[in-house]
Order: C-alpha cells, then sequence, then structure tokens
C-alpha cells in the first residue's frame, strides 16, 4: 500500500474528527442581481401625465370647435341680415315703382280720352317689351329661366306685369353683380407673388 490509499484508508478521513472548520458560520455568494418588482410611485405619476394631456388635448380642440361653430353663426346671423335688409330694399322700391304706375294709371284714367288710353297702354307693351327683354338677358347671365309672360291688352294686367318683370330684373342684377364681384375676388387672390399673369 502506498502512502495515497493509505491517507484514504485512514480513520480520520473516514469519520471526519479532525477536518478543517470554516473561516466563518455562514456562506455568502457575491452575485448581483436585479430588483424586478415594478416601481408603482413612478407608474403612477406617468399615467397621471398621460391622462392629463389627453384631457388638456380634448379640451382644447373642444374649445377651438367652440370657437369656430360661434364665428359660423356670427357669418350666417349677418348675411341673413344682409339678405333681409336688401329684401326689405325691394319691397320698398316695389312699393314706390307701383305708386308711380298707379298714379300713371289714374292719370291715363282721368284723361278720358280714348287716344291717350291707347297711346298709355301702347306705352306700357313698349315698356313690358323692355323689361321682357332685358330680363331674358339677365336670366341668361345667371343661368335662371326667364319669366314666361302671356300678351295682353287689358291695363290692370299689362301694370302687374311690368311690376313683377321690374322686381324679378332686380333680383337677377343683384345676382349677377354679387357673382361679378366674387369673380374679382378669386382673380385678385390669384394674381399672387411669383405667379404668372396675363
Amino acid at each position: 500500500m502506498n502512502e495515497f490509499e493509505f491517507n484514504l484508508c485512514s480513520s480520520d478521513k473516514l469519520t471526519g474528527e479532525n477536518d478543517q472548520q470554516p473561516d466563518q458560520a455562514s456562506l455568502s455568494l457575491p452575485v448581483e442581481i436585479k430588483d424586478e418588482s415594478y416601481n408603482w410611485a413612478a407608474v403612477a405619476v406617468v399615467s397621471t401625465v398621460t391622462i392629463g394631456a389627453i384631457v388638456g388635448v380634448v379640451f382644447i380642440v373642444l374649445i377651438i370647435l367652440a370657437v369656430v361653430a360661434a364665428l359660423i353663426a356670427l357669418a350666417i346671423k349677418k348675411r341673413r341680415a344682409e339678405e333681409h335688409e336688401r329684401k326689405d330694399e325691394m319691397k320698398k322700391e316695389a312699393d314706390k315703382a307701383d305708386g308711380e304706375i298707379s298714379f300713371r294709371m289714374e292719370e291715363a284714367d282721368t284723361e278720358g280720352d280714348m287716344e291717350d288710353s291707347e297711346s298709355a297702354r301702347a306705352g306700357w307693351k313698349a315698356e313690358r317689351d323692355r323689361l321682357k327683354a332685358e330680363n331674358i338677358e339677365l336670366a341668361a347671365a345667371v343661368d335662371e329661366s326667364p319669366l314666361d309672360l302671356e300678351d295682353t291688352d287689358d291695363p290692370e294686367l299689362l301694370v302687374g306685369q311690368i311690376k313683377t318683370l321690374k322686381n324679378e330684373n332686380d333680383r337677377l342684377s343683384e345676382i349677377a353683380n354679387s357673382r361679378s364681384k366674387q369673380r374679382r375676388k378669386k382673380k385678385k387672390k390669384a394674381e399672387g407673388f411669383g405667379q404668372q399673369q396675363d
């Protein structure tokens, strides 16, 4: 037997009586580990800030929409007021024209001369025909159909036709004027910096 075998077979090795004692009473392993628990305070702060930002953006968008709606309402109200004023003005002009035509009719009736009433009737027919031709031109300019009036010799019907034609021609000329103003505005917008002009 050699010495190595003897050391293995010695009773001290087998019984463990003369073993070396550890330096420390507990075992420690120096290993770095990460803390994987959630930082709930940071999560709460980030969530609060995110929700606050979303609510703020929604609130700002709602304010912008309210302002836009208010501006549109004011524009519509202004346009309606202008339209109302224009219609009132047309009514006043129609009443004025009605008074003038009635006055002329009374003059023709009071004179009593058959020749004068014939000449007055011929004058009214000429005025109606002139207004009718003007109505056809204006209606074509604004892409509307002209008034269709029947020929008559009745003085009251002639006066009514003249009134109707005057009111319609005033309306059509206002539409034509407003469209030409819109075209001029569009042309002015188109003539900006750096654009070619004819």
